[in-house]
């Protein structure tokens, strides 16, 4: 990713937890409101909440917000796919087990005439 990426996400980040374009810009450094704008109006577009005054701090805070969102949806993501991993790895354990007794089980004798 490269910085100008990271700041243009940075930029969206902070628009989704509702910051202004002038709290935006005091964490980005973006030296142009259109510049930042563009950010708000596209969260806008996609139904984020865009909020008035605030402060520096307040950005830092709600982009943080945002930020400890997004980690607990991976996180719970990520805990859905291991507890599939786990019920997969759990049956295939089981038939493993079943295919090992039937190898191990005493095999009749055929009878012979």
């Amino acid at each position: 990713m490269t910085s100008k990426t990271s700041r243009i996400e940075t930029a969206k980040a902070l628009a989704e937890a509702g910051c202004t374009p002038h709290e935006i810009m005091s964490v980005t450094g973006h030296k142009t409101l259109a510049a930042v704008e563009r950010w708000v109006e596209w969260v806008r577009g996609h139904g984020g909440p865009v909020e008035e005054a605030g402060t520096a701090d307040k950005a830092r805070a709600q982009y943080d917000l945002g930020w400890a969102k997004r980690r607990v949806a991976v996180a719970t993501d990520a805990v859905a796919l291991a507890r599939a991993e786990l019920a997969e790895a759990k049956e295939a354990e089981a038939i493993a087990r079943a295919a090992l007794q039937e190898i191990e089980a005493p095999k009749a004798m055929p009878e012979h005439e």
